[in-house]
């Protein structure tokens, strides 16, 4: 909460906003990694 988003208003703007790096494919385990521009957290 160090940006003031509630847990839903985080979800819908890391949802429209986020972007999203897919990495380590070893069946079944794989590693994903999220982040947002900090443009949009000004």
């Amino acid at each position: 909460a160090e940006y003031g988003f509630d847990r839903w208003d985080a979800y819908m703007m890391l949802s429209q906003c986020g972007i999203v790096r897919l990495g380590n494919f070893v069946d079944p385990k794989y590693t994903v990694g999220t982040g947002i521009l900090k443009r949009y957290l000004v």
